[in-house]
């Protein structure tokens, strides 16, 4: 295609076994070399080794946002500190625990500084494990073994004592928590005491409630009753001036008599009589209607009785349901406030106890070997008998790898570089024209197979 140069294989393959012996000496100058530093200049490296493990972790972000109860809350602080392999791995080079190594060892602390020791220092842990591998590299295998032995004891020290100071002051935050509590619970005590033994207690109201309430129930039964037996009487009462109204109250009798007078003057005869009627009335008191009177002012009497002690009785209710309603209201609140006290007491009781088993608890762990229950030697380290580096066959295979590409690259590039004519090719390409033949030379004395030889190839 216009403007694409196109690659033949079998002239890269001619330029290639034309300067092969240029790659040749280049591969052999990079192998000897490589294997020249690897022997004789770089120093050789050795490798001491310990592997940890460790017994308690926290897994990295499993903390959740749900609200937690008191037990929740504190039990953190009896318990020792977890963390994760990378905090592990991270305190072993720490500064401060490399300066304390050099110490141990007797160490120039002005050469054996926190970051040459760091640069000796490799630690990892493998996937899915809880151990911790710990290398130290160094010239001399007696300086990497001592600084791994060295390092692994003031690792497991220096946990502990972190560890142990960590618990002394949860023991102290724990005593002054639980003084405070305590101290808070003797006042709710007190006070739900002097609450219980005042005049006005919930007891004492609750007894003079249940006294008032039975008292109400009687006084309401007799009022019941002096309604019903005043209603009575009120009814006989209607009865009887229903009666009265129908009786007379005076009782009239009339008497009839009649009398004989004699004649008078005109002239009627001598021994004649005249017939005469009189009519005399008279009045009594009934005694019927004098009886019901007598009985109507005595029932009137007895419905009075009835009514006033009805009156009396629905005013003594009235008056002991306002007591009663005050005696229930003034317990309610009572029993509320002690009830609130109660609990408050109870709650204040809990968290000192489980605060005193927690200080208990704190201690007991405290009192443990806490550097070896948190991690131990799985693996010590020994004295290295042979380098881990120089890596002389790795280092040599290397270097023939890259002095073979290193040949390569040269090759083409004297070749690009080559612009002389050597090849009727070289001048086909170099005029575009074609070429039409060739005069091979020839040495004196040259030997025939060769002259047959060259005009073949021409």
């Amino acid at each position: 295609m216009n403007g694409e140069a196109e690659i033949d294989l079998r002239q890269l393959l001619k330029v290639l076994r034309k300067r092969a012996w240029l790659i040749g000496l280049v591969l052999v100058l990079a192998v000897t070399a490589a294997g020249a530093l690897s022997l004789f200049v770089l120093p050789p490296v050795y490798e001491a080794e310990v592997t940890l493990m460790v017994s308690r972790l926290q897994a990295a972000g499993t903390r959740t946002a749900a609200r937690e109860t008191l037990e929740t809350a504190v039990d953190p602080l009896a318990r020792l500190p977890q963390m994760t392999l990378n905090t592990y791995i991270a305190q072993l080079t720490s500064p401060r625990l490399l300066e304390q190594v050099a110490r141990d060892l007797g160490f120039d602390t002005a050469v054996w500084t926190p970051g040459v020791l760091a640069g000796m220092i490799r630690a990892e842990a493998p996937r899915d494990t809880n151990l911790i591998r710990v290398r130290v590299q160094s010239p001399d295998p007696a300086v990497a073994r001592s600084v791994a032995d060295a390092l692994t004891q003031r690792f497991m020290t220096f946990i502990s004592e972190n560890n142990r100071a960590q618990l002394e002051k949860s023991v102290e935050f724990l005593t002054q928590q639980a003084e405070a509590v305590k101290a808070d619970r003797d006042r709710a005590a007190a006070e739900l005491h002097r609450l219980q033994a005042e005049p006005g207690a919930a007891a004492l109201l609750a007894e003079q409630a249940r006294t008032s309430s039975s008292m109400l129930a009687a006084y309401r039964s007799d009022l019941l009753r002096a309604r019903v037996e005043a209603d009575a009487a009120r009814a006989a009462l209607d009865r009887l001036d229903q009666q009265l109204a129908a009786i007379p109250a005076v009782l009239v009798s009339e008497q009839v008599t009649e009398t004989r007078e004699p004649a008078g003057e005109g002239g009627q005869t001598s021994g004649a009589t005249a017939e005469a009627r009189v009519v005399s009335r008279k009045e009594t008191l009934n005694p019927v209607h004098l009886q019901l009177s007598q009985l109507r002012h005595q029932k009137a009497v007895e419905v009075a009785e009835r009514q006033a002690r009805v009156a009396a009785l629905t005013a003594q209710v009235a008056t002991l349901e306002q007591a009663v309603a005050l005696l229930n209201a003034e317990l309610t609140r009572r029993l509320a406030r002690e009830s609130a006290l109660e609990r408050e007491v109870a709650r204040l009781e809990g968290t000192y106890q489980l605060l005193t088993e927690k200080i208990t608890e704190t201690r007991i762990v405290k009192s443990l070997d806490l550097g070896q229950s948190d991690i131990w030697v799985l693996s010590p380290a020994t004295t290295p008998g042979s380098p881990v580096r120089p890596n002389v066959r790795l280092n040599v295979a290397v270097a023939g790898l890259l002095g073979l590409m290193a040949g390569f690259m040269l090759v083409f590039a004297v070749e690009y570089l080559d612009n002389t004519v050597k090849s009727p090719d070289d001048v086909a390409a170099a005029t575009g024209l074609p070429v039409l033949g060739q005069i091979p030379r020839f040495r004196p004395g040259g030997r025939p197979w060769l002259r047959r030889w060259a005009l073949g190839q021409s």
